[in-house]
């Protein structure tokens, strides 16, 4: 363990490997971004996967065939992949407890805010259909609900370090955004569930 972390650093590299190797790409980030502020060295599997990208840049590199034909089409297509399985993941883990909305799609929240919608631990095909309304209008990620939902077969639900400054860099978090609750504090009712579901918990 590094002396300036309470972090194991190869718990988390090796956590985040598994997540990427499952096509989440900002597992990949998250990685640059921890051993960056560690001062550690990057893993094999992060320096591969940016000399890939940068030789391929260097050498004009080509669409890749069965990806839309378009330059490193195969990252692009988990890219976006990863945004809509984690909007279903994101509103699953609510499902499973409340405290975690923060992480949700904007539009799940305000509509749980504004009392459109009610919190339940049951539902996936809900879960699903709640991450297609929360991803309309957001092109390129918006899709049916059985996509998302296919989307996020094989993922877990993200590693939590350092994932909402990745969000925010990319432009995924933040007001106005996919991810994240809207601004200001949650209204009354919403404070009072989350106080109850904690004392009966």
């Amino acid at each position: 363990m590094h002396p300036n972390s309470q972090i194991d650093p190869d718990l988390l590299l090796g956590a985040l490997h598994k997540a990427f190797k499952r096509h989440d790409m900002l597992a990949l980030l998250q990685a640059a971004r921890f051993v960056r502020l560690e001062g550690i060295s990057m893993p094999a599997w992060c320096l591969d996967t940016y000399e890939e990208v940068l030789s391929g840049i260097l050498n004009g590199a080509k669409g890749t065939p069965g990806k839309g034909n378009r330059v490193f089409g195969n990252f692009r297509k988990d890219y976006i992949r990863t945004v809509r399985a984690s909007a279903y993941l994101y509103v699953m883990a609510w499902k499973a407890n409340p405290h975690s909305y923060p992480d949700m799609p904007q539009r799940v929240i305000q509509k749980w805010f504004d009392g459109k919608i009610q919190w339940s631990p049951e539902g996936y095909m809900e879960a699903s259909r709640y991450a297609q309304e929360a991803l309309k209008g957001r092109k390129p990620y918006l899709c049916n609900a059985r996509t998302i939902r296919n989307a996020a077969t094989g993922m877990d639900l993200p590693i939590r370090w350092g994932r909402w400054e990745v969000e925010e860099s990319l432009g995924l978090r933040g007001e106005g955004c996919i991810f994240g609750p809207p601004p200001g504090r949650p209204p009354k009712h919403i404070l009072e569930f989350l106080q109850e579901y904690t004392d009966k918990g």
